[in-house]
């Protein structure tokens, strides 16, 4: 409603301004601006964000207030229906805009691109902080500005190290490298991960879900456990042997004049 009156202040703006003559320079000089700033936008790789169309809103009032400047000024006595519009106008103007307006300024109206897109966030970082411990890994993909901005003091002290992904088989191929300290993840539900549990499956590795918030929900990359086997030793490995002591001397000096020659080499 509030843009179909816009639109139609600014067109009685134009009609009238034709029936009494009078150019409407100011007008097409608005316009013009104002579909500059839009081709830009298209043109160009600037994010789409509300804040970035707030250039719009004076122009946009300009052209408003030009429109019912025209309708106000028609001529006395005129009588008909285009004699109520300035005071319709500026009735319809009251109850369109002063509840937005009375929203915005109590902090009520979403302001942003997101619109409760991002609920949630603070809540499952706080999560992965809880669990990661002294050190952890959080990969991220879309979400780097904001893990910059909640963990700033983890990131600057070490505590968490911020790795970007540009693909699901480039984090597997990663997470599977690293096998301390925990890794974890902050999946949003609108830019979802497809194919990502096959990529670990197959390097040994599988995805744990640590608590859903509201739009993301929080995983672990863990490794899955290793099959029972003969062979294997389930005990942490004995001191390590002095080596060079069990060798003879000559045995040693063959071992220095090996290592002497190979460093020339």
């Amino acid at each position: 409603a509030a843009w179909m009156l816009a639109a139609a202040l600014i067109a009685g703006g134009l009609v009238r301004g034709r029936a009494t003559g009078r150019g409407a320079r100011l007008i097409a000089v608005i316009g013009a601006w104002g579909a500059g700033f839009l081709l830009l936008h298209v043109v160009t790789t600037v994010q789409v964000w509300d804040r970035y169309l707030l250039p719009l809103a004076p122009m946009l009032a300009l052209g408003m207030g030009w429109g019912y400047s025209r309708l106000a000024t028609a001529p006395a006595g005129r009588q008909g229906l285009l004699a109520w519009v300035p005071g319709v106008a500026l009735v319809l103007a009251l109850l369109v805009w002063s509840p937005p307006a009375l929203a915005a300024a109590t902090g009520g109206l979403p302001i942003g691109g997101d619109h409760g897109a991002y609920a949630g966030l603070p809540a499952a970082i706080e999560r992965v902080q809880s669990l990661g411990g002294a050190r952890a890994v959080l990969y991220h993909q879309s979400l780097g500005w904001h893990y910059r901005f909640y963990l700033f003091d983890d990131v600057a002290a070490g505590r968490v190290e911020l790795r970007w992904f540009p693909s699901t088989v480039y984090l597997a191929d990663n997470a599977a490298k690293t096998p301390y300290p925990p890794v974890f993840l902050i999946e949003p539900d609108w830019a979802a991960l497809p194919n990502l549990g096959s990529h670990l499956a197959m390097r040994g590795l599988t995805l744990t879900a640590r608590g859903v918030f509201e739009h993301f929900r929080v995983w672990q990359v863990t490794r899955s456990p290793a099959p029972p086997c003969d062979w294997c030793v389930c005990r942490p490995p004995a001191a390590q042997l002095d080596w060079p002591r069990l060798l003879d001397d000559g045995d040693m000096r063959t071992l220095i004049c090996t290592e002497t020659e190979d460093k020339h080499r």
